[in-house]
């Protein structure tokens, strides 16, 4: 019985950080997209090419590369977890 709570909390935590992972890189999206728009803005006259080009930029960053290998490992570590929890209970002889 111990072992299926500690593998719950273990469950949680690991949840926890996957979902601040998550608000982290919405964060840093809007920071980013906001960021180069205003910069992009500045230096070109184009003012819809800069706003395209910061968004563009900010989605690719900030969903694609920040933070993949750790959101990765977490999300594969929530399955084992999972997968432990609900395996069979072995009963001892």
């Amino acid at each position: 019985m111990d072992d299926k709570m500690e593998t719950t909390t273990t469950i949680l935590n690991i949840t926890a950080s996957i979902e601040k992972i998550e608000k982290d890189k919405n964060e840093l999206f809007i920071i980013l997209w906001v960021g180069l728009g205003f910069l992009f803005s500045v230096l070109r006259e184009e003012l819809l090419v800069s706003w395209i080009a910061a968004i563009t930029i900010a989605a690719v960053y900030a969903h694609g590369f920040y933070k993949k290998d750790e959101l990765n490992n977490l999300k594969k570590s929530k399955s084992y977890y999972f997968q432990m929890l609900n395996s069979p209970i072995q009963t001892k002889k």
